[in-house]
């Protein structure tokens, strides 16, 4: 399915970005970096209007949708690498405000491709967009470099996973780094997330079969260690997941332990204040 746009850069005005707070692109600018209006105007004026996309639709593919990335604004989606012979590797799933085919803005590459989970909504970011964008802004092209990195890294854990850590180390660290990212997009509670990836991808993605996979959540689910049913996960021991994992969160930055701490301390006020009364 081709996905085509006309570039909207400078239709977009400041009170229209006030309409637009499900912008996952503008929040995870904003994120990195305070925004002024016409910043955020800029971050939202280079992004073509909404499409929407049933699962299993490509993603960027078509004769009219070269040179163009993608923002996930709404679903779930993966990027893959299909081999001559049929087999897929999976190297990436994707998530509102990603990102997806950044580097096809310079250089399509053969193989690859962006595929939908779910019901899936899409913005595209065509070369000239980014173009008009980063002459009234030249810093903007410093946030996807920034993008950039951040695939880079989650490849780099990748590689290491399907290098050195055995099957059951590997689904415990997809699951951890998946509950990280959603819970920085407020998609993931202190009691698990929803997640509608099926065997038969996280296969690809760790270098397993569907059966091997399926063997290894059953041995994490008997452990009481976490649970994937019904398009669900759910934690029940972190500590013991990050130990298979082997998982330290290195970079000091998790926003899981940080939603859990907030929530004991709210429930050590609540405890505090039934107390005194």
């Amino acid at each position: 399915m081709a996905v085509s746009f006309a570039p909207v850069f400078g239709t977009a005005s400041p009170a229209a970005i006030e309409t637009r707070p499900d912008d996952p692109l503008l929040t995870r600018v904003a994120s990195m970096s305070a925004l002024t209006p016409e910043q955020a105007r800029i971050v939202a004026a280079m992004q073509g209007p909404p499409l929407s996309l049933r699962p299993r639709t490509q993603i960027g593919r078509g004769e009219n949708s070269e040179g163009s990335a993608y923002v996930i604004r709404e679903g779930w989606a993966f990027a893959y690498t299909l081999l001559a012979n049929g087999e897929r590797q999976v190297h990436g799933f994707l998530l509102p405000g990603n990102v997806v085919r950044l580097g096809d803005l310079f250089r399509t590459s053969a193989g690859r491709g962006v595929e939908t989970i779910t019901d899936t909504v899409v913005s595209e970011i065509s070369m000239e967009s980014l173009r008009r964008a980063s002459r009234d802004w030249p810093q903007i092209f410093e946030f996807f470099l920034r993008f950039q990195s951040q695939v880079q890294a989650a490849l780099v854990e990748q590689l290491v996973d399907l290098g050195r850590r055995d099957s059951r180390a590997r689904l415990a660290h997809l699951l951890l780094r998946l509950e990280r990212r959603l819970m920085r997009i407020g998609l993931a509670g202190q009691d698990g997330y929803d997640c509608p990836i099926s065997q038969y991808l996280i296969a690809d993605a760790l270098g397993l079969t569907a059966i091997h996979v399926n063997r290894v959540l059953k041995g994490l689910r008997e452990d009481g260690v976490a649970t994937l049913r019904n398009n669900r996960v759910t934690i029940h021991d972190r500590a013991r997941l990050m130990a298979i994992a082997g998982d330290n969160n290195a970079d000091g930055d998790d926003p899981v332990m940080a939603v859990i701490a907030n929530q004991s301390a709210a429930r050590a006020v609540g405890r505090h204040r039934a107390g005194a009364r």
